[in-house]
C-alpha cells in the first residue's frame, strides 16, 4: 500500500516486470527478456502517418467507449483505459504506445548493469572505482544533474550516468551528416554562426542536453 491505497501491479502495462536488482542475481533475465520486443514494437510506431494517427484515434475511443461499457468485467477496466491513454498520446504527438514503460525498463537495466560494473566488494574500497564516483559527482553537480549537497553514492552515480547516455542516446539524431542540424552545425564551424539561430527551437535545446551529457561523461571516462 502507498498513502493508504493499494499499489497494483500488471502484466498489460508491464508494470508487473520487476526492476532487476543487485541482492538477487539473475533478477535481470525477465528486463532482458522483453526489452528487444519492446524496442521492436516502439522503434515501429516512430514517426507514424496521418492515417496511423487517425486510425489510433478511432481504436482510443473505441477503447474508452469499452472502457466505460457496464457490459466489461471490471478487472479488464484498468487495461482498457490504459491503452485508450497510450493510443490517443500516438495519436495526437506521436508517443508510441508503451513508450514510457519501455524507457523505464531500459532506465532501470542500464542502472542495475552499472552499478554490477562498478560495484565494490563489501570492506574492500577500489580507489579507481572511488574516484570515478567522486569524478562523476563533481561533473554531475556542475552541470546540474544532481542537487547540491547530495552524497556521492552508488544509487547517484549509476542514475547519473544512465541519465546521461539515454540523453546521448534521445538527441544524438541531431549530429546525423546531411541533416539540416548537422549542416548547421558545420555552417557553425566553418564561421557562420547564424545558421544555428534558425534551428526549430526544440532542436537547439536537444543539442544543448545533448552537449551538456557529452561534457560530463567525457570530462569523467575521457
Amino acid at each position: 500500500k502507498k498513502g493508504g491505497a493499494r499499489v497494483r501491479f500488471s502484466a498489460y502495462d508491464l508494470s508487473a516486470v520487476s526492476p532487476p536488482k543487485l541482492q538477487r542475481p539473475g533478477s535481470e533475465a525477465p528486463t532482458e527478456q522483453a526489452l528487444p520486443s519492446l524496442a521492436a514494437v516502439v522503434q515501429h510506431q516512430r514517426s507514424p502517418s496521418d492515417e496511423q494517427r487517425s486510425a489510433a484515434a478511432a481504436i482510443a475511443d473505441a477503447m474508452g467507449s469499452l472502457a466505460a461499457s457496464p457490459d466489461l468485467g471490471v478487472q479488464l477496466r484498468p487495461a482498457a483505459r490504459f491503452y485508450a491513454s497510450e493510443l490517443r498520446r500516438l495519436s495526437t504527438d506521436g508517443t508510441p504506445v508503451l513508450g514510457g514503460r519501455t524507457s523505464e525498463l531500459l532506465s532501470s537495466l542500464l542502472r542495475f548493469h552499472l552499478s554490477s560494473v562498478f560495484a565494490e566488494d563489501e570492506g574492500v574500497p577500489d580507489p579507481l572505482i572511488s574516484t570515478l564516483r567522486a569524478k562523476v559527482h563533481e561533473q554531475a553537480a556542475a552541470h546540474g544533474f544532481l542537487e547540491v549537497g547530495s552524497e556521492p553514492s552508488e544509487e547517484n552515480f549509476s542514475a547519473v550516468v544512465t541519465q546521461a547516455l539515454q540523453i546521448l542516446e534521445a538527441h544524438e539524431r541531431h549530429l546525423l551528416a546531411g541533416g539540416e542540424t548537422r549542416d548547421a552545425l558545420d555552417a557553425a564551424v566553418a564561421g557562420r554562426a547564424e545558421a544555428l539561430l534558425l534551428l526549430d527551437p526544440a532542436v537547439k535545446h536537444g543539442l544543448l542536453l545533448w552537449a551538456q551529457s557529452h561534457a560530463m561523461l567525457l570530462a569523467v571516462f575521457g
